[in-house]
């Protein structure tokens, strides 16, 4: 495999920790608004804000254990090799590109 798993892990656990403090401040920062129509847009964008990073929290997650498992950078579907070019755009890519495109094509 052309990644290095253990500079992936240092980079997956910089990004995490980074979008925990940042869950955290939009968490203190959503206090209790008035029910104006400009706040409830405002709490729904934040909800929807910490809803994505909620989910790429759980990715990043992922992707650390399958570095602790020794199955990082294998599709989760048909266990090919992902390309490491797909794993620096985001490490917590779980499919090669070929599932991914069999995916989207659904």
């Amino acid at each position: 495999m052309d990644i290095e798993t253990g500079r992936m892990q240092e980079r997956i656990s910089l990004e995490l920790l980074q979008l925990n403090a940042a869950t955290a401040e939009s968490a203190l920062s959503s206090g209790a608004a008035g029910l104006d129509p400009a706040s409830v847009a405002a709490i729904s964008r934040m909800n929807a804000l910490r809803e994505r990073q909620l989910t790429r929290g759980r990715k990043l997650g992922a992707a650390l254990a399958r570095i602790d498992a020794g199955t990082y950078g294998l599709c989760c579907q048909c266990e090919a090799e992902v390309d490491a070019s797909l794993l620096e755009e985001d490490p917590a890519a779980v499919f090669c590109a070929s599932c991914s495109a069999e995916r989207d094509a659904r």
